[in-house]
């Protein structure tokens, strides 16, 4: 129970809300209110635990997840539609994955752009386990370099478009005259497509249903040929993802080009009937003759994807993968987002985090988190991209503004040499920058745990600086996500 009290009331000094006239709350956040999503209470990643003898002196950590942002994406749906979000969704490192926070005291860092401040709590303010006391909430903003369409490296792009008989269910609970279906809502972010794509680029596009079938390749793109390609695709039989994951790394490979960035994107329900699926045909491919290979990504369709078998997937082909829930996810996809799915910004990078014994790491919003570094993965960073770290740690009454804290983040340069760039700070240094911005990251972590039922409404709503205003329109859709879920 240590971790639960540690991560909902750092929050409740940062957030405090209400539910307003009429709504009630059972605290817990559970009602017989229904639950979008249709997946096994086994798929639930419960996150890191932060082990109870961890030494005070330094930890791995990824929040990467495959660059996820699944999780929230489904959460705030299913918020906006006046449903519980499913549990197995309170993943605080892909809501924080989705979400863009300001630098605040920006520093170069090798390729990255690091931003590193802390928030203390006051006396009385947090409780932790049975005692109450000071925390010490740190937050550190990450962004990689950031790259346009017409600088980045062309890409061989192979599609693979799922079009077997699921994806002709209605997408969402209100539905646009023109955009009924899973299959609708797919075809109309591919539609999107030429607004991301540059001379140069080749496309392929790969159907699976009950068969796998080639409709393009090695195509340079032409934008008024792929309209009319793409408004004749029709939904088909049953579903046999293997078939089309075979088939489309049979094309990738004939069209790969070690000149061009190699991509093959899944798009989804993420429901096979029909073959099994093998992750290991999906990684091996990413690396081909000592170079980067064809990456792996996903996007899944609907409220009710299988992101659980989706995320393993993408993991395996080192790739990212979203939710596409509404047409406006489809456009957001294939334009703004698009460059996630292309190129990769650095490759192999790892953090670590060392601190001083005076402090005890209580808290982690990360994926994973060990003191072992090989139990730790490495990720590769797009460009374009954005995350955010959220660690929170138990200070001794004795310790010292002067200790330091130091990120270290290590990272394959060009050369493919092993490179390692730390930032140091003091406690000092950190407790005057980016209050604001942790706290913000402190409201959408909380909704997560919420979520995930690792916190309950009766502590997030009574806890202290209730009246504490955060001039940030993250902080406050997040006070307001807080309520209605509590509301629920």
């Amino acid at each position: 129970m240590w971790k639960l009290f540690a991560f909902v009331l750092v929050l409740p000094a940062l957030v405090a809300c209400v539910p307003g006239d009429g709504e009630s709350s059972n605290g817990t956040g559970t009602t017989s209110s229904s639950v979008i999503g249709d997946f096994s209470e086994d798929n639930f990643d419960e996150g890191p635990a932060v082990p109870a003898d961890i030494d005070g002196q330094f930890f791995y950590f990824s929040y990467d997840d495959s660059s996820s942002t699944a999780a929230r994406d489904l959460s705030i749906f299913a918020l906006d539609n006046g449903s519980v979000p499913a549990s197995y969704w309170g993943r605080p490192y892909e809501f924080l994955n989705a979400e863009v926070l300001d630098h605040f005291n920006e520093e170069q860092l090798g390729p990255f752009g690091v931003s590193i401040g802390a928030y203390v709590s006051e006396p009385g303010d947090i409780v932790l386990t049975e005692e109450q006391g000071q925390l010490f909430a740190l937050g550190v903003n990450l962004t990689g370099p950031v790259i346009s369409k017409e600088e980045r490296k062309n890409v061989v792009l192979t599609l693979l478009l799922d079009i077997s008989g699921s994806m002709q269910g209605s997408y969402a609970y209100e539905t646009r005259s023109d955009l009924r279906s899973l299959l609708d809502v797919a075809k109309h972010g591919l539609q999107q497509l030429p607004l991301s794509l540059k001379e140069g680029d080749v496309v392929n596009l790969v159907t699976f249903g009950s068969y796998a079938n080639v409709l393009s390749e090695g195509r340079t793109f032409d934008q008024d040929g792929w309209g009319q390609l793409i408004t004749g695709i029709n939904s088909d039989g049953s579903t046999d993802l293997n078939a089309g994951i075979k088939l489309a790394y049979e094309v990738a490979n004939r069209t790969y080009n070690p000149e061009k960035a190699n991509r093959v994107i899944l798009l989804t329900d993420a429901y096979a009937n029909q073959g099994e699926i093998d992750p290991a045909v999906i990684s091996e491919r990413t690396v081909i003759n000592g170079l980067e290979g064809i990456y792996f990504a996903g996007v899944g369709i609907g409220s009710g994807f299988n992101e659980a078998f989706l995320n393993e997937l993408t993991e395996a082909g080192k790739g990212v993968y979203s939710a596409m829930i509404t047409p406006t996810d489809a456009e957001r996809i294939f334009t703004d987002q698009f460059m996630r799915f292309i190129d990769t910004a650095v490759k192999d990078v790892k953090f670590k985090l060392e601190y001083p014994n005076s402090l005890k790491h209580v808290v982690s919003a990360a994926e994973e988190v060990s003191e072992t570094e090989s139990d730790v993965q490495s990720v590769d960073f797009s460009y374009n991209s954005q995350q955010f770290f959220y660690e929170v740690f138990l200070p001794a009454e004795d310790y010292s503004n002067a200790a330091e804290i130091t990120l270290e983040i290590q990272y394959r340069d060009a050369s493919n040499e092993l490179v390692y760039k730390r930032l140091t700070k003091t406690l000092a240094d950190l407790v005057v920058q980016g209050e604001e911005q942790i706290k913000s990251a402190a409201a959408v972590t909380t909704l997560a745990y919420l979520i995930s039922g690792r916190a309950s409404c009766d502590d997030v709503l009574a806890s202290g600086l209730y009246a504490d205003e955060v001039d940030q329109p993250l902080f406050m859709a997040y006070k307001t996500h807080i309520a209605h879920y509590c509301s629920l």
